[in-house]
């Protein structure tokens, strides 16, 4: 089969370089085109992720958030409940300090003696749970 010649002569017709080139521009094309799809696949498999991530973030904050949240009401109810109890113990005390101001006042000297014995016997007590635990 004899390949046909332009006019010159020297350059066959259909010309292979066109035909080349043009080959090569449309494998080109197609290459590009499967790599935007690829990469555009690529992409929205990221953001995908990224959103899935972001999501599972912001829901592990909100959780961490709300467990905040009821430690400091817990922690509030446990300070409430100590204050009531220390208001009832100043209560208390105060009480038994108005007691003996009256019983000192009214001259009452054993019930004043009472009270001393019983300070110095706690003393002694405590003295000697110090002695104990140190010796």
């Amino acid at each position: 089969m004899a390949a046909a010649f332009d006019k010159t002569g020297s350059v066959p017709v259909p010309d292979p370089t066109k035909l080349t080139t043009d080959a090569v521009n449309a494998a080109k094309a197609d290459i590009e085109k499967l790599f935007d799809t690829k990469l555009g696949g690529f992409r929205e498999l990221v953001n995908e992720q990224f959103s899935g991530r972001d999501t599972a973030l912001t829901a592990a904050l909100k959780s961490a958030q709300e467990l905040v949240k009821q430690q400091n009401d817990s922690n509030t109810l446990a300070n409430d409940k100590m204050e009531k109890s220390f208001a009832a113990q100043i209560s208390n005390l105060e009480t038994r300090f108005s007691d003996l101001k009256d019983t000192v006042a009214a001259r009452n000297w054993p019930a004043v003696g009472g009270y001393l014995v019983g300070a110095i016997g706690i003393a002694a007590l405590v003295i000697a749970a110090i002695e104990h635990r140190g010796g």
